[in-house]
């Protein structure tokens, strides 16, 4: 796995989805009959719990284990299980169960364990991003012995109400059908390409596609048949201050640096120039006269295929060291597309990856397969 960088600071994102978690532990997105097998798949692992700080801290005291530095619950000390409601809340919900050899004994469900375990010292961190044109979710999981099966738990830390929401015993196929569910709605074909890019220029570039987008819609209302895509470097900047100051996350120069953290959101007046004069070498602009540059057909035909941007996903998944996996998806009308980000170098190198549906399918029917295969 490459390098990851930190995840996402969900406290910058705009409005988010509150989840289902009784019925759908993942996101709203989810069709029905994936929601009919999530809740046949309980079994007799524990359900969900809604506690406040107290009983949190209980339920994290049937463990003697002590708050590792990743701790999603650090503020939250572990008090001794002693208060009898919610002895009973816990055997109702599957959290402790009747030992086999003493019948007026409780015992801990083993996926409890695991699940308290997750939350005082994670090992494994997955950060799942679900959004489309209106709306955007994120989900927090969190892992004591990686990505394996019935391992990951949700973690939700409702401040306002003063309430934690954790859904236990969840696997890593419960997120490939989630995104399956969620991105599945592009084209059968679509536009098949491989690009890389250092990552220095991957700002630059999205802002192009914005501005092709930006021209084609200025010409469809002045019912022009032919837009006027050469642009200078100050028309670039224009369009990027024009996207930063309407705070739209559909742009392609705002929504790829959020999924990604680790590309740059700003870039200088200064810089720009060069930076274009770059991504000509790299072929997907033509440089023209007075200082003026056309996108290639290759740019124009991404732009239209990528843009409006129908839905979008991205999925952390990092160790302690911050060190894994980070994909996004973009689905577009006439493509679906893949970002990951590799170290080459010393340096992050952004692929982007066109695909069918065939292939698109797979990639994250893959990402269902628990850490061990």
């Amino acid at each position: 796995m490459s390098s990851g960088g930190d995840l996402l600071d969900t406290s910058i994102y705009p409005k988010i989805l509150e989840d289902d978690m009784s019925v759908n532990p993942l996101n709203l997105y989810t069709s029905e009959n994936l929601k009919a097998d999530l809740a046949k798949g309980a079994g007799d692992k524990p359900a969900p719990l809604d506690l406040d700080d107290q009983s949190l801290g209980q339920l994290l005291g049937i463990l003697t284990d002590v708050h590792g530095p990743n701790s999603p619950v650090k503020d939250i000390p572990r008090q001794k299980l002693a208060d009898p409601e919610m002895i009973k809340l816990l055997f109702d919900k599957g959290w402790l169960i009747q030992a086999e050899d003493k019948q007026d004994k409780l015992r801990t469900n083993p996926d409890a364990r695991g699940a308290v375990q997750a939350l005082l010292n994670p090992k494994t961190r997955i950060q799942l991003i679900l959004g489309g044109m209106t709306e955007l979710a994120i989900t927090e999981l969190y892992s004591a012995d990686g990505y394996k099966d019935d391992a990951l738990v949700i973690y939700s830390h409702k401040e306002q109400e003063g309430r934690h929401i954790i859904h236990p015993s969840l696997s890593p196929s419960d997120v490939s059908d989630a995104l399956l569910a969620h991105l599945i709605i592009g084209p059968r074909e679509g536009l098949v390409f491989e690009q890389a890019m250092r990552q220095d220029l991957m700002l630059p570039y999205l802002t192009v596609l914005d501005l092709i987008y930006a021209r084609r819609l200025e010409a469809k209302l002045r019912s022009d048949l032919f837009p006027e895509l050469t642009f200078t470097a100050d028309d670039l900047l224009v369009r990027f201050a024009e996207i930063r100051l309407g705070e739209d996350l559909m742009w392609l120069s705002a929504l790829l640096p959020y999924l990604f953290p680790y590309i740059q959101s700003e870039m200088g007046a200064e810089e720009v120039p060069d930076l274009l004069g770059q991504l000509a070498e790299e072929g997907l602009l033509t440089p023209l006269e007075g200082s003026r540059y056309q996108p290639n057909d290759f740019s124009v035909a991404l732009s239209e295929a990528l843009l409006p941007t129908f839905a979008y996903a991205s999925l952390a998944i990092v160790n302690t060291e911050e060190e894994g996996l980070h994909l996004a998806f973009l689905v577009g009308q006439n493509v679906n597309l893949v970002v990951k980000v590799d170290a080459v170098d010393g340096d992050n190198l952004v692929g982007m990856t066109g695909m069918d549906v065939k292939q698109f399918s797979k990639i994250l029917f893959d990402l269902g397969l628990p850490e061990s295969e």
